[in-house]
C-alpha cells in the first residue's frame, strides 16, 4: 500500500475524530484519538495465550481494535462497543466484525453470545465526562462480566 495513503487514512481519522470531539465532547471525551505509543504500552503486558475472551469499551476508531486483533488468540473472542454511529460504521466495516453500541449492555451481550465470562475488558470511556448512573450501570456489568481473575 502507498505511504502516502496510509498517512491520509491517518489524517482523515484525526479529522473525523476532531470533528466527533468539537459536535458531542460528553461522548467522545479526548479531542485525539489513542497513539500507538500508548496502545503498545497498554498492551504489553498481557499475557495473550491466557486470554479467550476480550471485551474493548469505547473503541473510537479502533486505535486499540487493531492492535487486540494483532494480538489475540485466533480462538480468541472479541467483542466491542462504540455508541458513536459513524466510528461504529467504520469499524464494523474495517473488521467484519458486529460492533455493539451500548458498553452498559456488556452483561446482556455476553449472555446472548453464550459466553461465561470475559478474561481481559479494554476501555477507552471518558468516564470522567459520562453521566453518573451510566457510569455506575457500565461499571456493575463490567464487575458481573468479568472473571474473576481477569484482567481490566
Amino acid at each position: 500500500m502507498n505511504i502516502n495513503i496510509i498517512k491520509d487514512e491517518k489524517i482523515k481519522e484525526k479529522m473525523l475524530f476532531i470533528k466527533k470531539f468539537v459536535s458531542c465532547p460528553r461522548t467522545i471525551g479526548s479531542i485525539a484519538p489513542s497513539s500507538p505509543y500508548l496502545t503498545e504500552s497498554m498492551l504489553s503486558g498481557i499475557e495473550w495465550q491466557n486470554i479467550k475472551t476480550i471485551a474493548e469499551l469505547g473503541a473510537g476508531t479502533g486505535v486499540f481494535t487493531r492492535q487486540i486483533i494483532k494480538n489475540m488468540d485466533i480462538k480468541s473472542r472479541l467483542l466491542v462497543f462504540e455508541i458513536e454511529p459513524e466510528f461504529r460504521r467504520r469499524l464494523c466495516s474495517e473488521t467484519k466484525m458486529k460492533i455493539y453500541n451500548d458498553a452498559a449492555k456488556l452483561p446482556s451481550i455476553i449472555e446472548h453470545e453464550g459466553i461465561t465470562h470475559v478474561d481481559l475488558i479494554i476501555s477507552s470511556l471518558p468516564f470522567t465526562v459520562i453521566p453518573r448512573e451510566i457510569t455506575e450501570r457500565i461499571i456493575e456489568g463490567i464487575v458481573k462480566s468479568m472473571r474473576r481473575d481477569g484482567v481490566v
